[in-house]
């Protein structure tokens, strides 16, 4: 009798912990479907000299084709008119990209093409993008954190999406999502201290941004803001101080996850600081956060917030885990068609999963 109470213990807390978020999952997942796939990793020896960091002589038979097709489509965010003007001005930015110009120059001559371009496509998201992101303590203390990244070049970037490790003396230092191409993050982790994911703030002109990424100097763009925070700072206090102060191109949510219990946080980006800093707070029962693309102050302009909020509620603070959140990412509206990656974090634990979204 002893035994068979100990087994049904242990039965019920597997079905809370591991079972009951998968269905959940599989109760928000009304429609839709799925053909999912992981992306390929690669690794980045920061050791190495900017020009030479990434593995292009592996990356360019793979994903050329793909480059070359994403740069076909720059033309949409960029006037036609202006076009001209903008790539010289993107050839006499680069100066001030530091090392992130000469990473730029490398893929640029391994895929073959023009540097302007090139420049254009490593500050896209100044211009463009969507995204969901949720960052929640567990019952264990842990902090998990998980994001969709959204983008109108989908079914183009879908085959461009990487999983990078950043690496110096041989070791890992950090972690990040991203496109062949693109040498920016707006997702990452530095094991063992936080992870951050960018969402877009759709304020100010697309040009605007554009403009401010190249004209202002001492201005950050956003995907290197989050490679030199990963590699450059060491806590979550650190991090959340350098992301909510550093003058940027365009106004953007930064969530930032740490390691320990309420270390998470939905800092709203004006360009020359922060307009709002949301951080987890337990005691009053706020143990999740959800951002998407608008103030969590206003009304959204869409369902993905509410849809995100009652799948969090659904799940319950005492069986969230990250399958659980992978689970809310993927519930129609909060996944869509333009749905291109997502990824999966928890500092504490050095959990990074990244999963390409094929969602019709």
């Amino acid at each position: 009798p002893e035994f068979n109470a100990l087994f049904s213990m242990r039965v019920v807390r597997m079905a809370r912990y591991i079972i009951l978020p998968f269905v959940v999952s599989a109760i928000l997942f009304s429609s839709g479907a799925f053909a999912d796939f992981t992306p390929r990793s690669w690794v980045v020896n920061l050791d190495n000299s900017p020009e030479t960091r990434w593995p292009l002589a592996e990356m360019v038979p793979i994903y050329n084709e793909t480059v070359h097709a994403a740069m076909a489509m720059i033309g949409q965010f960029v006037p036609a008119e202006l076009q001209p003007v903008v790539e010289k001005v993107a050839l006499l930015a680069l100066p001030h990209l530091g090392d992130y110009a000469g990473e730029i120059r490398g893929g640029a001559a391994a895929f073959g093409i023009p540097l302007a371009n090139a420049v254009l496509l490593n500050i896209i998201y100044e211009v463009e993008a969507g995204c969901t992101s949720i960052v929640a303590n567990d019952p264990s203390g842990t902090i998990l954190h998980g994001r969709n990244l959204d983008f109108n070049l989908a079914p183009l970037l879908r085959n461009l999406t990487i999983e990078v490790e950043f690496q110096s003396g041989g070791k890992t230092v950090y972690r990040g999502t991203t496109y062949a191409g693109y040498v920016g993050l707006l997702t990452g982790m530095r094991p063992g201290d936080f992870s951050i994911s960018v969402d877009e703030r759709d304020t100010g002109w697309r040009i605007e941004n554009l403009l401010e990424a190249l004209f202002v100097k001492g201005t950050y763009v956003a995907a290197f803001l989050i490679r030199d925070t990963l590699l450059q700072n060491t806590t979550f206090d650190e991090a959340v101080h350098r992301l909510a102060y550093t003058s940027l191109a365009a106004p953007i949510y930064l969530i930032v996850g740490g390691s320990s219990v309420d270390q998470g946080v939905v800092i709203t980006r004006n360009r020359d600081g922060p307009a709002n800093i949301w951080f987890l707070n337990q005691t009053a029962g706020r143990w999740w956060e959800v951002e998407t693309n608008d103030d969590h102050w206003k009304p959204p302009a869409d369902s993905r917030r509410e849809t995100a909020n009652n799948g969090m509620k659904a799940i319950g603070y005492q069986n969230i885990t990250l399958p659980g959140i992978y689970g809310v990412l993927s519930t129609p509206k909060v996944i869509n068609d333009a749905t291109t990656y997502t990824t999966l974090m928890s500092a504490a634990s050095d959990t990074y999963q990244v999963t390409v979204r094929t969602y019709e």
